[in-house]
């Protein structure tokens, strides 16, 4: 119910968006069930749904760093079941994702009551099949398929280095990146698979431009020096990939082959 009516407010702010001659707006994806868009077919979903009345375009803003969160909202593996049952027989406390606490606290008193467990990988695959809005799955975590596909829905994308596990909006400097995943030639790779691929019905039309924004999150005892320095460092390390404002996405990534650059992933 709280979603259909965020996508409903939202449908009426695209109308009123149109109406007052706006190009388009966008909702940035977030990390975990009460903040949606949050999955891949979420995401879809809600872009569907809210340019489905008219008015302007409704876009998502891909954050590079907003992938961390969805590991922690999957279906429970056998094992992990496992362990939770025995804790509960046991009488231990126990931690497990189940879809919010009363939903948990069901699963609880029917394993205390003595349900085995496999009627209880059961009960929770048919729960997590009823309310797949409360579940990601595992590529819902991965910062390129979101680029991949949405990034042609998204005017606007956020930089900031991560190691995958934490939405730190770090800085783009040399000890960040040694350990980040956010590596700038697999990011314009991604956009540009976006950008050739068939989309998908319901999608808000493709942007004329994308604009990738710098999203460094500083400590508030950052000496102001160092922070202006970690943000020039960024600057000029991005500026490598993007040498220029303005320029074709086609052209970037031709000269990504054409300076010999790969993605780490693939041996760089």
């Amino acid at each position: 119910a709280a979603y259909s009516a965020l996508v409903d407010d939202i449908a009426a702010l695209a109308r009123y968006a149109g109406e007052s001659g706006l190009r388009g707006f966008g909702v940035e994806q977030m990390y975990s069930p009460n903040q949606p868009p949050w999955t891949l077919d979420g995401a879809a979903d809600f872009l569907r749904r809210c340019n489905a009345g008219g008015g302007a375009p409704v876009y998502i803003t891909v954050d590079t760093g907003h992938q961390c969160g969805q590991r922690l909202f999957q279906v429970p593996r056998p094992a992990e079941l496992a362990a939770y049952r025995a804790a509960v027989r046991a009488g231990r406390p126990s931690a497990l994702y189940l879809g919010c606490r009363e939903h948990e606290a069901s699963f609880r008193r029917a394993v205390a009551d003595g349900m085995g467990s496999a009627e209880l990988e059961a009960a929770v695959a048919a729960f997590a099949d009823a309310h797949r809005h409360l579940f990601a799955r595992p590529e819902d975590g991965d910062l390129y398929a979101w680029l991949e596909r949405f990034a042609r829905c998204s005017p606007v994308i956020h930089l900031q280095q991560t190691d995958g596990g934490a939405s730190a909006h770090h800085s783009f400097t040399a000890a960040r990146n040694a350990r980040g995943i956010v590596d700038p030639a697999r990011v314009l790779r991604a956009v540009a698979r976006s950008f050739a691929g068939p989309g998908f019905d319901g999608a808000p039309p493709p942007p004329g431009e994308v604009v990738l924004v710098l999203e460094p999150f500083l400590p508030t005892a950052c000496r102001p020096a160092e922070g202006l320095a970690e943000i020039a460092e960024s600057v000029a390390y991005w500026r490598r990939f993007v040498p220029e404002d303005g320029g074709r996405l086609s052209a970037l990534v031709a000269r990504l082959a054409d300076d010999g650059r790969t993605d780490r992933g693939e041996g760089a």
